[in-house]
């Protein structure tokens, strides 16, 4: 289940030509708040401020020449959509983003900056996903879906072996849970080179489909998923990625739409780098569980820190 050990070390290999290894450093203002040794891996460092690049370039670059000409649809409320467009930016094609109405103007912004082609459509991502997907049939285009492509898996599980690298003995990891592609890889990586190590995924309360899923060990849909952590913002759970998560991941746990919003402040503060919800969220799993992890050695993922300015000006006001 999941990208080999091998799809993975390649990913990495391709990846190095296009993208910096982005930095894992000790916090110590949040090793002396947490009483565990944390680190923070920063992937809002990357070129288009979030880890989603790094699978969409490896996927696009696995699509045979007619396939990437031809150009590829995918549907995301905006990170995943803006690295698609880097991607065929990069390496060739075009790329159409569905994404739903409401959706974050800063991340469409940098989504037509790449010269990716939007579409606003439905009231979230799933809905924006069955629309994109009768458009890439309709045109016979690719449609790259953030969840269950396997070399997007691999790509974005590169930021797990880039830890595990350079930080062999660590104890836990916590990510971001959105569709689950993103740890479901982490999860992959670790069982493999450091199997002692506990998976922690994190997700919204105001969005906790995925957390249902992981518990009930199938796929749990919601009403809704009204988070402003809209990198984390999933109502129907893929069932590859499902399944991916419930045998890679050793818990999945929710955090409060408050203590995202702390967690932006406090990374912001301690760290001096920008988080979007999605961003935060790791760290406000370890602020929950920190009794669980003195003079533990704990990294927690930074995922992205594309937060619009009204939003930022929003949570520093409270």
């Amino acid at each position: 289940m999941g990208p080999t050990m091998r799809q993975i070390l390649a990913a990495q290999r391709f990846l190095s030509g296009y993208l910096p290894r982005t930095p894992l450093y000790r916090s110590a203002a949040l090793s002396a708040r947490t009483g565990a040794e944390v680190w923070v891996k920063y992937e809002n460092h990357g070129p288009i401020g979030s880890f989603k690049a790094r699978g969409a370039l490896n996927s696009v670059a696995s699509l045979d020449p007619a396939t990437r000409a031809r150009g590829i649809v995918t549907a995301s409320t905006g990170n995943h959509g803006l690295g698609c467009a880097y991607a065929a930016r990069l390496l060739g094609g075009r790329a159409t983003v569905y994404v739903p109405e409401g959706a974050n103007p800063d991340k469409v912004a940098m989504i037509r900056e790449q010269e990716g082609e939007v579409v606003y459509h439905g009231r979230d991502v799933d809905e924006a996903r069955a629309e994109g997907l009768r458009r890439a049939e309709a045109e016979s285009r690719f449609f790259l879906e953030d969840g269950s492509n396997v070399p997007l898996i691999a790509g974005a599980a590169t930021i797990a072996l880039e830890i595990a690298q350079d930080l062999p003995h660590l104890d836990a990891l916590f990510y971001p849970l959105g569709n689950g592609a993103l740890v479901g890889g982490a999860g992959v990586v670790l069982r493999a080179l450091a199997p002692g190590t506990r998976v922690v995924a994190v997700q919204s309360e105001a969005a906790p489909s995925m957390y249902l899923s992981w518990r009930e060990r199938r796929p749990v849909g919601t009403a809704t998923a009204d988070t402003f952590a809209d990198g984390i913002a999933t109502r129907d759970p893929i069932p590859y990625a499902v399944e991916l998560v419930n045998e890679v991941v050793d818990e999945v746990m929710l955090v409060s739409e408050a203590e995202l919003r702390a967690g932006v402040r406090l990374l912001l503060e301690t760290t001096h780098n920008l988080a979007e919800g999605a961003g935060a969220a790791a760290l406000g799993g370890l602020l929950r569980q920190v009794d669980q992890y003195q003079e533990k050695t704990v990294v927690i993922l930074l995922s992205g820190g594309n937060l619009t300015m009204p939003m930022l000006r929003e949570i520093l006001a409270e």
